[in-house]
């Protein structure tokens, strides 16, 4: 049934709404049964349309365990230090104000802060020996001489022996130019996916569900799923979970310029998916940006920034596709389709 505008609600927020849901439950799936509750209940009355708020209940939830009220009070600290700064923005027209959202799409806002390290709800970070923060690159040396360039958002680990060379990338990507050493092998290893270095220089990147190697010079021996192949010069190849089991994909032809221009203070998207430009996005800035329309999401994208600017890019964006944007908190855009 078509949903008319109104005033109070109108479609681009209903249809926001709508879409949030499927948002908001995969952004609660990754808090503790507290902390998800306490979303749940600080949206419900945060709803501007909520009737029939159940203050008795919400008390005696907050009475049954002493974790529910220090979780109830994390998220509710997290929310009033969004409402500080929203700002708003549009390519075509008047944005929509953080009330015309429904309890879905304020679930995923709250559920978004608390997973994405905007507030304490965040998971702690792994223990590394080397560390960039969201928006930040580093050029790092080695105790061996190997020279690495340090994405955003990137973290290393070190295990360093007598026979072996050993770097766990825990988070981001890492550019390696390998110090010569035929006693020790030199391997990366992230997402259970291992490189071993042939004398070359090569990069590394963590994905959600694996990882991808670009070389740039010599060889590199990657091992993932029980296979290994020797990927050369100007080449990459993918591992990622395909049937519940880690393989890797074809070797391919890499555009070096493109894939590691973030090198060069650059991020470089030719006929990409908005959905996935956006992805990387989110790694150069604290907070997250949802995309709350599918056909938005897969509309191709070409564009080059500035990984300074690569925090505030959604206004850049619009100048390439008509979309529109709400900023409902310093941590969380939501993002629709203009027309």
């Amino acid at each position: 049934m078509p949903v008319a505008d109104t005033p109070d609600f109108p479609k681009e927020a209903y249809d926001a709404d709508r879409a949030a849901g499927h948002d908001a439950d995969r952004a609660l799936a990754g808090l503790d049964t507290a902390s998800r509750q306490a979303v749940e209940w600080l949206a419900r009355r945060h709803d501007p349309d909520a009737t029939g708020f159940d203050a008795r209940a919400f008390d005696a939830w907050l009475a049954e365990n002493p974790r529910n009220r220090h979780a109830f009070a994390e998220v509710e600290a997290l929310w009033r230090a969004g409402d500080v700064a929203a700002g708003t923005g549009t390519a075509t027209g008047p944005a929509l104000s953080r009330r015309a959202f429904g309890r879905r799409a304020l679930a995923a806002g709250i559920a978004a802060l608390a997973v994405t390290g905007a507030g304490t709800l965040a998971l702690a970070p792994e223990p590394a020996d080397f560390r960039t923060a969201p928006g930040e690159t580093a050029h790092i040396t080695l105790p061996d001489g190997t020279a690495v360039d340090l994405s955003t958002d990137t973290a290393l680990r070190l295990v360093f022996s007598g026979r072996e060379r050993r770097v766990e990338l825990l988070s981001g990507e890492a550019f390696f130019a390998v110090a010569r050493d035929t006693a020790r092998p030199f391997h990366v290893r992230s997402q259970e996916t291992e490189a071993e270095a042939l004398g070359t220089a090569f990069s590394v990147a963590r994905l959600d569900d694996g990882a991808r190697v670009t070389v740039t010079e010599h060889s590199v021996a990657v091992t993932a799923g029980g296979e290994r192949r020797v990927v050369t010069a100007g080449q990459h190849v993918v591992a990622s979970a395909m049937g519940g089991h880690l393989r890797l994909g074809p070797i391919e032809g890499a555009n070096i310029e493109r894939d590691l221009s973030w090198r060069a203070g650059k991020l470089v998207f030719l006929d990409r998916p908005l959905g996935e430009v956006v992805a990387n996005l989110d790694r150069w800035r604290r907070g997250r940006t949802v995309i709350l329309d599918g056909a938005l999401a897969a509309r191709p994208v070409t564009v080059v920034l500035d990984t300074r600017r690569a925090g505030n890019a959604v206004p850049i964006l619009a100048r390439a596709v008509p979309l529109r944007w709400t900023a409902v908190t310093p941590y969380l855009t939501l993002v629709y389709a203009a027309d």
